[in-house]
């Protein structure tokens, strides 16, 4: 293994490095996106948390937590409208445990339909509907000589898709 400095004690923002970590299941985690030393770290807000020195450069100043983090309550990104943020609860944990980071909100779309998606995915755009978006945009193409137009073969995917649903 490289060289490293030494970061025990340091605190950066809301964060307190606890210790190096070399092995277990949040080493191995942070490992399978960066290579560089990986420090456990104790938030003020008591979230116990692996993080990479690379991440620790570049200015992480908290596990998440952070009531500095952009309030997106009430902001519509297409469809979306953002409802809350999400700090526990059925979705959260989901979202974690699939090793999910940053804000995870709350959103009600124009279909009526609610979604749980990351703050990221509203700010760059990779997430403007509950799925509604896609399903329109693919099943009606606009004809550049005409009204719109129902495209046989997306509905019959669909029908095949939803068909394999019912199977399983």
């Amino acid at each position: 293994m490289g060289t490293y400095r030494e970061r025990t004690g340091e605190r950066h923002g809301r964060l307190r490095i606890i210790r190096k970590i070399d092995e277990g299941p949040e080493f191995e985690r942070i490992r399978r996106y960066s290579s560089g030393a990986v420090w456990l770290c104790e938030c003020d807000c008591g979230v116990i948390k692996g993080i990479s020195a690379e991440n620790i450069k570049r200015g992480i100043r908290s596990c998440g937590c952070s009531t500095e983090a952009i309030n997106e309550v009430g902001n519509r990104y297409g469809r979306l409208v953002v409802q809350e943020r999400m700090i526990m609860g059925e979705a959260f944990e989901r979202f974690r445990k699939r090793g999910g980071e940053g804000a995870l909100w709350r959103c009600l779309c124009d279909c009526g339909e609610e979604s749980f998606v990351r703050g990221a995915a509203l700010r760059y755009g990779s997430s403007k509907s509950c799925g509604c978006w896609q399903e329109d945009s693919t099943s009606i193409s606009c004809s550049k000589h005409g009204p719109p137009i129902l495209v046989v073969e997306d509905v019959m995917a669909r029908e095949r898709i939803e068909q394999g649903r019912k199977r399983r």
